[in-house]
């Protein structure tokens, strides 16, 4: 796992989080490993910053956010969902991806709320449908199977 410089920085410092879970509470231990997940212009960047002000893992972190923040992926929110439509000739397969994909970029949902999405954009009286009214899907990893 190493940054990219690209990709949202507030999903590194998370995944590295859960990377160092035995160690969460050692700052200075967290402080020591972090550079192992960097490369390039983003490591030469920790050593500069490393020497200017870094005292804890949080400043290391809100640096880090702060100076990638033009990386992350604004989050969505549940009306996103809303603007999918099945397209003409789109296999239903393909739809259910694209629907998938869309949910995972929604920042908090109850699945009730994207249960009564999904419902509206697929056609009533078609047996998936017929299946869902029947049995209600508890998890995403249901409604998607």
């Amino acid at each position: 796992m190493t940054y990219d410089e690209i990709s949202d920085p507030f999903d590194h410092i998370m995944h590295f989080r859960q990377l160092m879970t035995l160690d969460i509470g050692n700052d200075t231990l967290l402080c020591k490993v972090f550079p192992i997940s960097l490369h390039g212009q983003t490591l030469s960047w920790f050593h500069h910053v490393l020497k200017n002000f870094v005292n804890n893992f949080r400043d290391l972190s809100e640096a880090f956010v702060g100076h990638y923040l033009c990386s992350t992926r604004p989050k969505q929110n549940i009306n996103t969902l809303q603007n999918i439509k099945m397209q003409e000739n789109e296999f239903f397969k393909d739809f259910m991806n694209r629907f998938e994909q869309a949910v995972l970029q929604v920042e908090s949902y109850h699945m009730d709320t994207i249960l009564q999405i999904f419902q509206q954009k697929i056609c009533l009286g078609t047996p998936f449908f017929e299946s869902l009214a029947k049995k209600p899907p508890t998890m995403m990893d249901d409604l998607f199977r």
